[in-house]
């Protein structure tokens, strides 16, 4: 594979080359530049390598073939410049750039290295910390909130200000963030600056300095204490939404259970009332009826035969006159009652309605 991949370089390099060759008169910038994209790319490539002792290694020899192609492609168009008399270029301006080119690999490649140096750690460490953190998150915003409903449960619902409870918990909830990310710069760059001393050693003998290597470590910190506010921040943004829409709830509950009480007590006292004014006529006139005078039997044998039949029908008649009244009170209540529970549900949509626009 690996010899598939060289003579696939080869092969390359040669059409570079005689791009570069020919082109050498017309812009020499521009061949630079595809010089050092090329060793961008060579770079990039070998990160794909599991190990370090793998990436140097393809690295090396990736940069080998750029640099032998660089050379061949040097002395080609220094032999050009002297050949064409109208070149721009002269073979010192190539010679400077095939040096700085060479100085650029060196510097490209040692920066290369300690950046793998200082990623080719176990972080797991730090992932298991970012775990921990968005779980305390989590349990902080609940606990905020359960403070919160019941600030909101102890409040009349009519003096609660919508606005400044979901400020209070947006306030509250972006200190717990910033304990924690204080905490998470502590321990990333703890846990970053032990492993860069026990990378030392390592860097020191492929010719990386103290400083490079720590430039590295230090992008890697920035890096993970990033990717852990991120992590926090999209915690905060979902759970303050979530809670908001809560605690907004909760208000628009605790107000619609209120006007509903409010209405069924305002239904009640019609209730009682009518109740009232109607028991007091119904009862005035079953006690006039009761209290009227009603004969003795020796009075009614007394009255004859016609009249004493025709005060018993009267007798009938007030009876049935007195049960149907009290059958007409007992169904008026039961109308009533339909009529009270349903301008109850009623007046319950319609409040619903109107806190929900």
């Amino acid at each position: 594979m690996q010899r598939r991949y060289v003579k696939f370089v080869c092969f390359f390099i040669i059409l570079l080359g005689a791009f570069l060759f020919y082109s050498a008169g017309e812009d020499f910038e521009d061949i630079f530049r595809i010089y050092d994209q090329e060793l961008n790319n060579a770079i990039q490539q070998s990160r794909s390598q599991s190990t370090f002792d793998a990436f140097v290694t393809d690295c090396e020899m990736r940069l080998n073939i750029l640099t032998s192609q660089w050379e061949m492609d040097r002395m080609l168009m220094k032999i050009n410049t002297v050949q064409n008399e109208d070149s721009n270029i002269t073979p010192q301006q190539i010679d400077d750039a095939y040096n700085s080119f060479l100085s650029t690999v060196s510097d490209k490649v040692i920066k290369a290295k300690a950046e793998y140096i200082s990623k080719d750690i176990d972080t797991s460490e730090l992932a298991q910390q970012a775990n921990e953190d968005k779980a305390a998150l989590i349990i902080s915003f609940q606990a905020l909130y359960d403070e919160i409903s019941e600030t909101i449960t102890k409040t009349d619902p009519l003096k609660l200000d919508r606005g400044a409870l979901a400020l209070t918990y947006r306030q509250l909830g972006w200190g717990e963030i910033e304990n924690l990310l204080a905490n998470a710069s502590i321990s990333i760059n703890d846990f970053f600056d032990t492993r860069q001393r026990e990378k030392e050693t390592l860097a020191l003998s492929y010719g990386i300095s103290d400083l490079i290597l720590n430039n590295s470590f230090e992008e890697e910190k920035r890096r993970f204490f990033i990717d852990r506010q991120q992590l926090l921040s999209g915690i905060y943004n979902t759970y303050l939404y979530r809670i908001s829409r809560m605690i907004l709830s909760d208000q628009d509950s605790l107000k619609f259970s209120e006007e509903k009480e409010r209405a069924k007590s305002i239904a009640e006292d019609i209730q009682k009332h009518v109740k009232e004014t109607l028991e007091t006529s119904i009862n005035e006139k079953l006690d006039t009826l009761l209290s009227s005078k009603v004969l003795t039997e020796d009075e009614v044998a007394n009255l004859g035969g016609e009249l004493s039949s025709l005060y018993k029908q009267g007798l009938d008649i007030w009876a049935k006159a007195a049960t149907e009244l009290v059958q007409q009170q007992q169904k008026w209540y039961l109308n009533y009652n339909d009529i009270y529970n349903g301008g109850i549900e009623a007046w319950t949509n319609a409040i619903k309605q109107l806190v929900q626009n």
